[in-house]
């Protein structure tokens, strides 16, 4: 199940970088955006209700979530930090 809960949560980084490129975002907007929890919780309740779920593949697409959870946290790191450094074109107004 840990090869499961892998390949969603790098479905889910790939889908999300590929749409930042596509809109000419940085690829950091594209890993903040990754944040999913809400329908992987969703789902994994749902399919153990009406047992179409084991329990390990709901563990697993819970899993996923928190790692894009993960994911997202570090996007949003990068995209901090790109908005602290000084651009190169400005000159810089420390004294």
């Amino acid at each position: 199940m840990l090869a499961l809960a892998g390949s969603l949560a790098a479905v889910n980084v790939v889908i999300h970088l590929l749409a930042a490129a596509l809109g000419r975002r940085q690829p950091a907007a594209g890993l903040a955006a990754t944040a999913q929890l809400g329908v992987p919780a969703a789902i994994a309740s749902i399919g153990l209700s009406q047992h179409v779920l084991s329990t390990s593949v709901a563990t697993a697409i819970v899993a996923a979530g928190l790692v894009s959870l993960v994911v997202s946290t570090l996007g949003v790191e990068r995209l901090v930090r790109g908005a602290r450094a000084p651009s190169a074109g400005r000159p810089s107004t420390a004294s």
